[in-house]
């Protein structure tokens, strides 16, 4: 009888509140993984890969250097190999290695 109350409490407790609130952090570069799916990737400078499913539009830029604060989707499959699932937290574009509050500066159109 005993163990079956345990089981049963921890079918009911659900997930450690660790895992539930894995964050992560780091400084990475910002790359489209194509037209045609819309996602976009962070990829750190310590070689870990973060598919961002919220990254704003004003950070959606290719080659785009960032620092950012997320925390990890685990049940979200990502669509890259070896990537993990992320809702950004918080995103700063890194300027000549200074790190910028506001978005980044959109680049001016050519003249036509």
């Amino acid at each position: 009888m005993l163990h079956v109350f345990a089981v049963v409490a921890v079918l009911f407790a659900g997930p450690p509140a660790a895992a539930a609130a894995a964050r992560v952090s780091g400084i990475g570069t910002v790359l489209q993984l194509g037209p045609a799916t819309r996602a976009w990737l962070i990829r750190t400078d310590d070689g870990a890969s973060y598919e961002a499913l919220n990254l704003a539009p004003a950070f959606r830029r290719d080659g785009l250097r960032v620092r950012f604060r997320a925390r990890l989707v685990p049940r979200h499959r990502p669509l890259t190999a070896g990537a993990r699932t992320i809702r950004i937290v918080h995103i700063a574009a890194l300027v000549d290695g200074a790190t910028s509050i506001s978005p980044p500066p959109r680049p001016s159109p050519s003249p036509r």
